[in-house]
């Protein structure tokens, strides 16, 4: 069954829960579709890690943009109403220092720290590179993995987007490309920004790019997400080409280039644990 096909059988529910999250008053209510792929309660990583650079963007003074967020995941974060908390620090002139926590009914369940750079016009650099990505001519449609205990139950990494492999595959080890786009908004009645738009797929490099095969009963825990950007990502669109390594510890790394169709928009390096799903 290929990917469009899949997409539209699962669809029925899109039009009821057209978004990852609804706004009621200060809280921000997930929906289903934000489901992370190992506990029934739980979301996955990629909409919270939105959440918090929707949070930090709110915050940024006029003419400031981020060059550098982090993302710590604290804990699983619960299929319950969030709240966004912000705190700005001016560092100089040109520099600014965003932090903003995001909480549940049980307490502060991921962070985010953002350095905030002062935008310069007119400045056109002596050297570029010659980037493009060709989306229709290089990737093909795929589904995703189906994680979950309950087939029927929704999960964000297969319903809530669209995916589109260059290179590995889900559960292949060695290094993957792959293309990802939202098919929701990240809140309800709200344009998300580019910045948001690869903060929730960001962390699916560590996914499709593995040191372990499908048969070595080991999984790959990412404790954070550090986003680092060059420009706006141009379109809904984002490509993810992600190498993943792990010493004989148990610790790794996963590290992505992240670019658009235009070119290269910016590198994502994710914290990795090695942990035997058999203990």
């Amino acid at each position: 069954m290929t990917g469009s096909a899949f997409g539209e059988i699962r669809r029925h529910n899109v039009e009821m829960v057209p978004a990852l999250y609804e706004l009621e008053s200060d809280l921000l209510v997930p929906s289903e579709y934000t489901r992370g792929p190992w506990q029934d309660d739980a979301q996955h990583g990629g909409p919270p890690s939105g959440l918090l650079g929707r949070a930090v963007e709110a915050a940024l003074p006029e003419g400031f943009a981020v060059g550098r967020i982090t993302v710590n995941l604290l804990k699983p974060v619960p299929l319950t109403p969030l709240e966004t908390t912000v705190s700005v620090t001016r560092l100089s002139r040109r520099l600014v220092r965003v932090q903003a926590e995001l909480s549940s009914d049980a307490g502060r369940v991921a962070d985010a720290t953002a350095l905030a750079l002062s935008e310069q016009r007119g400045l056109q650099p002596d050297w570029l590179p010659s980037e493009s990505n060709r989306l229709v001519d290089e990737a093909a449609a795929i589904v995703a993995p189906n994680w979950q205990a309950d087939p029927e139950q929704l999960a964000y990494h297969r319903d809530s987007l669209e995916l589109r492999v260059v290179e590995g595959a889900f559960g292949d080890a060695g290094p993957a490309v792959m293309w990802a786009k939202m098919r929701f908004p990240l809140v309800r009645g709200e344009v998300t920004s580019p910045l948001c738009r690869v903060l929730t797929v960001a962390d699916l490099g560590s996914g499709i790019s593995s040191a372990y095969g499908a048969g070595a009963d080991v999984g790959m825990i990412n404790a954070d997400l550090s986003l680092a950007v060059t420009r706006p990502l141009t379109g809904d669109w984002v490509r993810l080409s992600s190498t993943t390594r792990v010493a004989s510890h148990g610790i790794g790394l996963c590290v992505s280039h992240i670019a658009d169709e235009f070119g290269h928009v910016g590198e994502v390096t994710q914290s990795l644990l090695a942990v035997s799903t058999n203990s």
